[in-house]
């Protein structure tokens, strides 16, 4: 039976990026996440704490959400993590300022590695 379901998910409060760190904690039931980039170049990691009692649970351990980076009037640059590998080899481009560009981050092994895929920008 195929059914009309509503697939949704909370959106974490936006991030202020305003140091060269910026961490984004990953929450159960959040699988969007927001970064507003300001006068700031960042590295960007990600925390999997919060998600560790369900991680302990074994299995497959996928994890899988996006991030919108709203880039401000200056373009900065944004750095993810090294355990990053990005789709077809191709990292986001976010060379425009007043744009947000929308980023899809997976792990199949609880955070240890990610699979990232640009899925598009447009203007602010």
């Amino acid at each position: 039976m195929i059914t009309n379901d509503t697939i949704w998910s909370e959106m974490q409060t936006p991030i202020s990026v305003t140091a060269e760190t910026t961490t984004i904690a990953l929450q159960d039931g959040i699988s969007l996440y927001k970064l507003n980039v300001g006068s700031t170049d960042t590295e960007v990691d990600f925390s999997t704490t919060a998600l560790s009692q369900a991680l302990a649970g074994g299995g497959l351990n996928v994890i899988r959400f996006e991030v919108i980076v709203s880039m401000g009037a200056t373009v900065q640059t944004i750095e993810f993590p090294e355990t990053v590998t990005w789709i077809d080899s191709i990292p986001p481009t976010m060379n425009a300022a007043n744009k947000c560009y929308l980023i899809l981050f997976t792990s199949f092994d609880g955070g240890q590695t990610w699979y990232g895929a640009p899925e598009g920008s447009w203007s602010v």
